[in-house]
């Protein structure tokens, strides 16, 4: 054995503290829904070019959504050039209503690269020979073969065109007519393919997607659990139906859009609601059905919120005053009032009653005053179609960063405990499953930082 001293040790690395300013990122990526959407062999007519065939194993990659579960595209109506040009004609039951300003959607299948036109044509249930629509047209221009996604906006004026009395939306359907124009100057004689159209309500639908970002970090963890099996036959082994993978962050500060981080939370497309505000209004005189009252006149109150209006009077005695829902022609107490939120009365609406011994004086009236907003709801309808991914960086002794990527994620608890002292922190909790790959995540080290 020898003596001599060995002057090498083997490599070794580990993780220091980690910058509390990097940021995390979370992903939302929920699926969008169309509210109508129907098969491609379900045409009524094919007013030009000829039908080859229905192609049920022809199925367009999904080319609106990013998430885990990206399949519900159908195959391809393959229907061969008259002309340069191919149309089909569909019938969809529908309410029109819901959609009337929302957008169409379908896949375009094309033989070669090119100028091509797309005209699309809706008008109302009954109207086969579109004698009364609207006419969409729209040029586009591909430099490979293969599917291309088209988008109608059904209210986008400057693409549109009116025939006879235009389009009346109604809810029994609509019918929608897709003209496909090859535009080139060669010759062009080869098939047209249509899949999957679809219909979504409007623009909120397609905001689906959207990053988050977390920094100020006070802890990120990753939690493994892998449990084994029974050992009484062939000793213990690992348990892969088993798998639970938890991961924990707490963070100070979040972008702006961090309600997309609560599955229940969603923008609204409400513009206008109640905000509570306080002002101060002098009491008039006025006659209400032959009774004399003190009025006062909240002209911005917002009526979808009922009893969200609190005064009070500045005696000695403080006077808190309460609502009666009672019309008028009765006697108020010096402690009532009657909101008159109807027309019918004659008055402005938001006209208040209390008892005359308040005319002349001041009262201090805090109600919700209705205002332009962001409006954010906390529903379900989200939770079924919701998953996130979220990326995190870290920074090992070597000076190598590691991100780690976790691409099916869901938030299973969203806290954010408000207090008067100190930082406001977010907590998160994640549950990681595996992704379309079998992956519960994925580390990432940039090699590039080794020099």
């Amino acid at each position: 054995m020898s003596n001599c001293f060995v002057d090498m040790s083997h490599p070794m690395y580990g993780y220091n503290t980690q910058d509390r300013d990097n940021k995390i990122i979370v992903a939302i990526n929920e699926e969008i829904r169309p509210c109508v959407r129907w098969k491609a062999n379900k045409q009524v007519q094919i007013p030009k070019g000829t039908l080859v065939q229905y192609v049920r194993k022809d199925v367009p990659e999904d080319q609106l959504n990013c998430t885990p579960l990206k399949c519900f595209n159908t195959g391809t109506l393959y229907v061969k050039s008259a002309e340069k040009a191919i149309k089909v004609n569909y019938q969809v039951r529908s309410d029109a209503d819901d959609f009337a300003l929302g957008f169409n959607m379908v896949y375009v299948n094309v033989p070669k690269e090119g100028q091509y036109q797309l005209k699309v044509t809706v008008s109302d249930f009954p109207d086969l020979p579109q004698a009364d629509a609207y006419v969409y047209t729209y040029d586009f221009e591909t430099h490979a073969p293969g599917y291309v996604l088209r988008t109608i906006d059904l209210a986008d004026t400057k693409a549109m065109t009116q025939i006879g009395n235009g389009w009346k939306p109604s809810d029994h359907g609509v019918v929608i007519s897709y003209e496909v124009i090859y535009k080139g100057t060669d010759d062009f004689d080869g098939q047209i393919g249509l899949s999957s159209p679809m219909i979504v309500n409007d623009r909120s639908e397609l905001r689906k997607f959207s990053n988050v970002l977390l920094s100020c970090l006070t802890s990120f963890t990753h939690n493994i659990s892998v449990p084994t099996t029974d050992a009484r036959c062939f000793g213990r082994q690992y348990d892969k139906s088993q798998i639970e993978i938890t991961k924990e962050i707490t963070a100070t500060t979040t972008s702006c859009n961090d309600y997309w981080l609560n599955p229940l939370q969603s923008m609204s497309k409400k513009m206008t609601s109640g905000i509570p505000v306080t002002d101060s209004f002098v009491v008039e005189r006025v006659t209400v059905d032959g009774k004399e009252y003190g009025s006062l006149v909240i002209p911005d109150l917002y009526y979808e919120d009922c009893n969200t209006i609190i005064i009070s009077s500045d005696r000695c005695d403080c006077t808190y005053l309460s609502s009666m829902p009672i019309s008028a022609g009765v006697n108020l107490e010096d402690d009532e009032f009657i909101a008159l939120t109807q027309t019918h009365h004659g008055l402005d609406r938001g006209t208040v009653l209390v008892n005359p011994m308040y005319i002349g004086e001041k009262l201090l009236v805090t109600y919700n005053g209705e205002r332009d907003v962001e409006l954010i709801v906390a529903n379900d309808k989200r939770l079924r179609n919701t998953h996130f991914r979220v990326t995190q960086v870290v920074e090992n002794t070597r000076g190598i960063k590691e991100y780690y990527v976790f691409n099916n994620v869901l938030i299973t608890e969203n806290s954010r405990e408000f207090g008067t002292e100190g930082e406001i922190t977010l907590s998160l909790t994640f549950t990681v499953s595996r992704d379309e790959n079998g992956n519960f995540y994925e580390i990432r080290r940039n090699i590039e930082d080794v020099a």
